[in-house]
């Protein structure tokens, strides 16, 4: 197995799965497209259509990865389900931050969020799409997600700022709103200790980088939702957060699609209405996330995923998150729990 570029190459994947998998006969390989976290290659075979993903992280963690998918699937959430090797694991390990694995494939295509007024149009969709995702998701055992993911490193996304902010702190790129973010993710901490103190919030296994492109549509119908390479158990509010970042929904220009889309959500997941009271929070702290895995990424001078000649394509996304932290802060903690409640009295 020698891959050494990174690229999953026709001669290697027949190769894995010759060696490593029962899936017969190969009739069709097609690449995909390369992003942040994985290459991928699109394998038809006499047996099925899979994907195969080159992972730019360790078999550890690909394997929880993979776990979380078996256990999303067995529990009837549409996403990509993991292929076991003739040596029944989930995971082929390549160098120590760089493993393979081989899923479903999943059909149709996303809609995108640059095409946001077909976006916008499908939100009541989406909140109920993301509804049954998480109302399943919440129904699952925690012992049962305890017994088969076996990983310190596998913690929700407040506790994950927590300890990443003194190391990133260090390594961020020279930028003129530094010291405000620093100041910001200060009063972040006090609001961290007093909302989940005081606040009974859902957790369950989230997709944690939920977007548009991940959720796949086919004759109007969800097909699955894709690419969970970021999931974990959490607070679904912190799922939430990641897709109003990427939706702009909490922009006030979009009252009305997030009207659209939280009162599907609430009737499909059976979330509390209260826990939306700390969106907010929640938006933010997918901003510092942001700063802070771009800041690495600068940091590293890692280039995978951007477009050839990008070199700025780490910065963009470092700025990004400091806007993000930027609007969170302006929005009162009772911004999207007024939203909802209208949403609902108009029902």
């Amino acid at each position: 197995m020698n891959q050494k570029e990174g690229i999953l190459s026709a001669p290697f994947i027949e190769e894995i799965l010759l060696e490593h998998y029962n899936l017969g006969r190969i009739e069709l390989i097609t690449p995909l497209e390369s992003g942040f976290q994985s290459d991928s290659a699109k394998v038809t075979t006499e047996t099925g259509i899979y994907v195969m993903k080159l992972l730019h992280q360790s078999a550890e963690y690909a394997r929880n990865n993979m776990v979380i998918h078996d256990i999303l699937t067995s529990h009837g959430v549409k996403t990509a389900r993991p292929i076991k090797t003739r040596s029944n694991d989930f995971v082929i390990s390549l160098s120590p931050n760089r493993s393979l694995v081989v899923q479903s494939f999943v059909p149709g295509k996303p809609v995108f969020r640059e095409n946001k007024e077909q976006m916008y149009r499908r939100m009541g969709w989406y909140g109920e799409q993301i509804g049954i995702f998480h109302r399943i998701s919440n129904d699952i055992p925690l012992e049962l997600i305890e017994q088969r993911i076996q990983s310190k490193n596998y913690v929700d996304s407040v506790e994950y700022i927590m300890n990443s902010s003194e190391k990133a702190f260090v390594i961020f790129p020279k930028h003129e709103k530094n010291e405000l973010v620093k100041k910001s993710f200060e009063r972040w901490k006090k609001e961290a200790y007093r909302i989940l103190e005081h606040a009974k919030l859902s957790k369950g296994i989230i997709h944690g980088d939920l977007k548009p492109g991940d959720i796949f549509i086919e004759n109007g119908k969800l097909t699955g939702i894709i690419d969970f390479g970021a999931s974990s158990y959490d607070y679904f509010m912190a799922e939430l957060g990641s897709w109003s970042m990427y939706t702009s929904l909490y922009d006030p220009n979009a009252k009305e699609e997030f009207k659209k889309f939280i009162l599907h959500y609430l009737n499909q997941s059976k979330i509390p209405v209260e826990e939306l009271r700390s969106l907010p929070f929640f938006i933010e702290t997918r901003g510092y996330d942001q700063i802070f895995y771009y800041a690495h990424r600068l940091f590293h001078d890692i280039t995978q995923g951007l477009d050839e000649g990008d070199d700025e394509g780490n910065m963009v996304g470092y700025v990004d998150g400091i806007e993000l932290v930027e609007s969170a802060d302006k929005l009162n903690q009772g911004y999207f729990y007024d939203l909802a409640i209208k949403a609902l009295e108009e029902t």
